[in-house]
């Protein structure tokens, strides 16, 4: 009996058994417990996904060769280098599994494991602040969801590092603690709590830098330990975290200061706004929409917990006392003093209640402009806000079953609430992107030195965030490549580099096993390249890429289509509006598939709007059909939201044709369609197709435009 009443008071086997079983549960849910598999690298491969560049800087990473500081990768936006701290890449992790590299597959991603781990350690230092709260094993696992589903971690997803949102509540719980433990062990615990955070992301050591003074400040306040040990343990917590950074490669180099302070902050509404997360809550405008950086909705659960409180209060009476002062936790709590000034932080510089701006301090100091997203600084309160609630819950003296009752409905109302924000992300399932010829790309790519992405660092080449395939592919090569993308970046390199290829022949005629790859409104570029020097050029639908004479050796051409080099060579570049012009007389069918309107000239745009069109009506991702005739726009559909559709036909000869065109944007499921006479004209491809027919509505020709990136270069299919 004494063995299991001793077993039931440790009471830590079956919480860290529960934070694992209902850490878990959350990560099946909001991301898939399928993500934790390490060979499972598709979902971190989805053009504008930021893990993507965590993956692939992890990945770059992994095959450096270990250098001062430990944390350089290189090749990765070469021929900059960068840290693995300034790529998000979690260092913690990857030190450990790069000394594990000789054992790791081709493809090998901890990410998934991280934010498994990372709601796993929440739900354990949320058990173990209820614990201190005094909650019974029962009751803390009632609240224990309140933390692992918490906000500002499960809206933080698509930033891993700064899911680790967990060193917070240990430093919460350091301080609570720090009352009964030893000085000793209070500082052994603070240390190693700064030193984990240096080597997990900058924005949570700031946070927890400054909030592990409190412990030391509550004791200096109960008179447990003088106050010349405060500057003392700051000194040795800056130099830990120093050395963090240090081996992370934090200062490898002097990165950009931040721009965007004060549009990135938070909301003096957040913690009660439901934003675009809660189907409940109230629901109040932001100042700006990058405010939503700074998003903190406690929850409809969470609120009205706290007003049940706060009614308690001021409803208590005899049979319903406060605490007395001696058992209050202090009369001055450090951790929430703390955590109150980093909220003043976040707000900063401009303080805002929903959509009016109420005061702005227009400073822009080094500090704020190195972390420009202060609204991330709400965290620490967030927790606290969290932590008090149900700590002042326990001290109501309502009987146990109401109280349980309460926190189940209320439990409830925060998972309904919450539903737009506890589900499966809706991308992380969806198969990646796929690049047309790639196995020709992975032939031109194993052959060359480095890939240069002409001009270099482009994110989006010919497709949306398309360095993310040529990035992988590279780095499967083991080669380098002049793209990538990090919070810092060595940028007198950088401009360095774009200088020294301004003149490319010149560059490659010294750097001739270089592999160019541009987007295929480059044909002057490439018929120059080869006039000059040679080698050759090949067309992949929206890419061009060019090999150097001494490259071409190596190549082994077997699958690449010869012709499109013959192609290049005799191909002008003509413009949208030059092609119009040249075909008025005929009858021009046009149809938008996915985005056609990002690079519509500003020329292009006047004339079309001369010809009728309402070109003022388009925006990103527009469904859009016309139809043109003796330079006027006879028909035309525009719609933001839904396909648009249009028809016409044609009597010439005693025969009847049937034009029908379909256009459905990116805002609109994309879809295409221009069928003539029931035969199909169309492909499934990016841009404004083009159908060209006579008087009688016989095909003449078809071409396209991938006017999202250009509208200077047709292409004819």
């Amino acid at each position: 009996m004494r063995q299991t009443e001793k077993w039931k008071g440790q009471g830590w086997i079956p919480d860290v058994l529960y934070s694992v079983l209902l850490g878990l549960g959350f990560m099946q849910l909001i991301v898939g417990l399928d993500k934790i598999n390490p060979s499972n690298t598709n979902w971190l491969l989805i053009r504008g996904s930021d893990l993507s560049y965590h993956y692939l800087a992890w990945e770059y990473f992994k095959d450096s060769p270990w250098s001062w500081p430990p944390g350089q990768l290189v090749g990765y936006a070469y021929p900059m280098y960068n840290s693995i701290m300034y790529t998000d890449s979690i260092p913690l992790l990857a030190f450990l599994f790069k000394s594990l590299r000789g054992i790791l597959p081709i493809d090998f991603q901890y990410f998934g494991f991280w934010y498994a781990l990372c709601f796993v350690l929440n739900t354990r230092f949320g058990l173990a602040l209820m614990k201190q709260a005094g909650w019974s094993r029962g009751f803390r696992w009632l609240i224990a969801p309140f933390f692992t589903g918490a906000v500002v971690l499960v809206a933080r997803f698509g930033h891993a590092a700064l899911c680790g949102q967990w060193v917070l509540l240990d430093v919460c719980l350091i301080y609570l603690k720090a009352k009964t433990w030893t000085i000793a062990r209070t500082y052994s615990h603070l240390y190693a709590v700064v030193f984990l955070t240096s080597l997990i992301h900058p924005y949570l050591l700031f946070m927890v830098l400054a909030l592990s003074v409190t412990p030391l400040l509550q004791l200096t306040w109960e008179k447990r330990i003088p106050w010349t040990k405060i500057p003392l343990y700051t000194l040795l917590a800056s130099v830990l975290a120093l050395t963090g950074w240090t081996l992370s490669g934090a200062f490898l180099f002097k990165g950009q200061l931040s721009e965007g302070l004060g549009k990135y902050s938070a909301n003096l509404n957040t913690y009660f706004n439901a934003w675009d997360v809660g189907r409940l809550g109230p629901s109040f405008p932001y100042y700006d929409q990058g405010q939503g950086e700074g998003i903190a909705y406690l929850g409809l659960g969470v609120i009205l917990l706290i007003l049940l409180v706060a009614g308690a209060s001021l409803l208590r009476g005899p049979s319903n006392p406060l605490p007395s002062r001696a058992n209050r936790s202090g009369s001055i709590n450090f951790f929430f003093l703390g955590s109150v000034l980093f909220f003043v932080f976040a707000l900063s510089p401009k303080w805002a209640f929903g959509n009016h701006l109420i005061v702005d301090w227009a400073y822009n100091d080094y500090i704020s402009r190195t972390f420009r997203g202060t609204g991330r600084f709400t965290w620490p309160l967030y927790y606290f806000i969290l932590y008090y609630t149900f700590m002042q819950w326990h001290r109501l003296s309502w009987p146990g079953w109401v109280k349980f009752l309460c926190l189940s409905c209320m439990l409830l109302v925060q998972a309904v609430d919450l539903s737009p924000l506890w589900k499966r992300k809706p991308y992380i399932d969806s198969p990646p992107s796929s690049l047309q010829y790639v196995d020709q790309f992975k032939r031109l790519i194993a052959s060359c030195d480095k890939v240069l992405v002409y001009p270099p660092y482009l994110a989006t080449i010919a497709d949306y965030w398309d360095y993310i395939d040529f990035t992988n592919l590279a780095q499967q090569a083991g080669k380098p490549i002049t793209t990538g993308y990090g919070a810092r970046l060595p940028e007198h390199i950088g401009r360095a580099f774009r200088d020294s290829v301004n003149n490319l022949s010149a560059y490659l005629a010294s750097h001739p096993g270089d592999l160019v790859i541009t987007h295929v409104d480059s044909l002057n570029l490439h018929q120059a390249l080869i006039q000059k020097l040679g080698g050759q050029s090949f067309q992949f639908e929206r890419y061009r890429v060019y090999a150097p004479e001494a490259l071409m050796k190596k190549i082994d051409l077997n699958g690449i289509d010869p012709s499109s080099m013959e192609r290049i060579r005799t191909q002008q570049p003509v413009r949208l509006q030059e092609y119009l012009e040249s075909k008025a007389s005929l009858l021009i069918a046009g149809s938008v598939y996915e985005e056609g309107l990002g690079h519509l000239g500003e020329s292009t745009k006047q004339y079309l709007k001369e010809m009728g069109s309402h070109t003022d009506s388009l925006r990103y991702g527009a469904s859009w059909a016309f139809l043109i005739q003796n330079r006027k726009f006879i028909r035309e559909a525009i719609s933001m939201t839904d396909p648009v559709s249009l028809s016409d036909s044609f009597q010439c000869q005693g025969h009847q044709t049937l034009l029908e065109l379909e256009s459905g944007g990116y805002q609109a499921g994309k879809k295409i369609s221009i069928r003539l006479g029931g035969e199909e004209r169309s492909s499934p491809t990016r841009g404004l197709t083009l159908v060209v027919l006579d008087s009688c509505g016989r095909f003449v020709e078809k071409v396209r435009f991938d006017t999202y990136l250009s509208d200077a270069f047709l292409i004819i299919e």
